[in-house]
């Protein structure tokens, strides 16, 4: 999933929202699903001012 693939190079998710959904039909059946997702992640960087 969206998650599961950004949990590998991010720490610290903290929500997941769903921007648009669809769907791929082939011979009148839903064949795959795809979401658009916003990922929140806490930031932990250093003040470069």
């Amino acid at each position: 999933s969206a998650v599961d693939r950004a949990s590998e190079t991010l720490r610290d998710l903290r929500v997941a929202e769903v921007k648009e959904l669809d769907l791929v039909i082939e011979g009148g059946a839903v064949t795959a699903y795809r979401a658009r997702v916003n990922v929140s992640f806490k930031f932990e960087g250093t003040d470069t001012t």
